[in-house]
């Protein structure tokens, strides 16, 4: 068994107030989890309203399966929703 960690640090540029920021994360949050069934959270809240990092698990019995789920499931953030990744850290143990 395997687990693949993802973490993201998101701008959110269309975001112009902590509100809308929480709604833009509350959205990739919920679709991520009903469409991936992956396990994802908000690590930090520093109270940016134009910023926010992800935590993100899932757990599979192969490294190349979930290395393909984290990278489908980063492609779908970028085409989905108006962010910018300018942080990403993966790991698969």
């Amino acid at each position: 068994m395997f687990v693949g960690l993802m973490r993201l640090s998101l701008r959110i540029p269309g975001s112009g107030s902590l509100k809308e920021r929480r709604q833009v994360v509350a959205s990739i949050k919920g679709r991520l989890r009903s469409r991936f069934n992956v396990s994802v959270a908000q690590i930090d809240d520093s109270g940016h309203w134009n910023g926010a990092k992800l935590g993100m698990a899932l757990v599979g019995d192969s490294r190349g399966y979930l290395n393909g789920q984290l990278e489908t499931i980063l492609r779908f953030i970028e085409e989905n929703y108006p962010v910018e990744v300018f942080g990403l850290e993966k790991e698969i143990i």
